[in-house]
């Protein structure tokens, strides 16, 4: 379950009992990664000059079939900001 503490603007993932990450998005398997740099000709934008690693990953579902996904991790602690 996602939750939003909205006086903080943050998310939180709350697990549901006896359930793990592998049960909702599979088992992973990390196929590339990428630093991701601020464009010189933002000109201005903040939105566009922001700095992050995005992780891509395969993965086989339980029920037989595949998805993929990207994660998008902050620089400097590595949180993970976005799937």
């Amino acid at each position: 379950m996602l939750v939003s503490d909205r006086t903080r603007r943050k998310h939180y993932w709350i697990p549901s009992r006896g359930k793990t990450l592998k049960d909702f998005l599979g088992k992973l398997k990390i196929t590339g990664s990428r630093f991701n740099l601020p464009d010189e000709e933002r000109i201005g934008s903040f939105e566009e000059a922001t700095m992050h690693w995005t992780v891509f990953a395969e993965a086989h579902l339980q029920d037989g079939t595949d998805g993929r996904y990207a994660f998008f991790f902050e620089p400097f602690e590595g949180k993970l900001i976005h799937l």
